[in-house]
């Protein structure tokens, strides 16, 4: 298990001047072309976002009063909330940030829909997550501490990366974001 702690995430200002981001892990380091990316950003200011062509994307509100992601194509509305916390969409889509009440941190998922299925994984606690070739286990820790029983811990802002097939069960008082993303070659995708 990889333990990517908060404190070695160093933050990179984004060519539009509206934010930082720091990138968390990836199967493609400091590459535009990965397959799989998870990242924090700070968003700062209204204004567009990276387009990821055939690739989807997973935003989680981390911090602040959110953001309506418009499609600015036809103006459709996505709510960001601490009510409302996650949005998906299409990478290729043309997504325009208004922010609410100031700035906002979000969590961030993007993977090549060709390569990779993502589930969202709420029935974490008390549970085995993954266990399949190809599948990588990504826990963020929002509050707390959790402990993998394949070994590594962490703490709020740490995340957690299991991408050798290995299944994880997690143990502790903390709280997490927890994703899989189950590869589409694998034959063998059971929980």
């Amino acid at each position: 298990m990889k333990i990517v702690r908060a404190a070695d995430q160093p933050r990179v200002r984004w060519r539009n001047d509206g934010g930082w981001t720091r990138d968390v892990a990836s199967d493609s380091p400091h590459t535009p072309n990965f397959s799989w990316r998870i990242s924090i950003a700070d968003v700062e200011a209204d204004g567009p976002f990276s387009r990821f062509d055939g690739c989807d994307r997973l935003l989680v509100l981390l911090e602040g009063a959110g953001m309506d992601l418009v499609c600015i194509e036809n103006g459709e509305r996505m709510q960001l909330r601490p009510s409302a916390t996650r949005a998906r969409f299409a990478g290729e889509v043309a997504i325009a940030a208004e922010l609410l009440d100031g700035p906002t941190t979000d969590f961030n998922v993007v993977w090549d829909r060709s390569r990779f299925s993502l589930q969202e994984r709420e029935d974490w606690r008390d549970r085995t997550i993954g266990g399949r070739g190809g599948c990588i286990v990504v826990v963020h820790v929002l509050s707390g501490s959790l402990e993998s029983d394949a070994g590594g811990r962490g703490v709020a802002g740490d995340t957690l990366i299991e991408d050798s097939g290995c299944a994880v069960r997690l143990i502790g008082d903390g709280d997490a974001i927890v994703v899989v993303l189950d590869s589409l070659f694998d034959a063998n995708q059971s929980d």
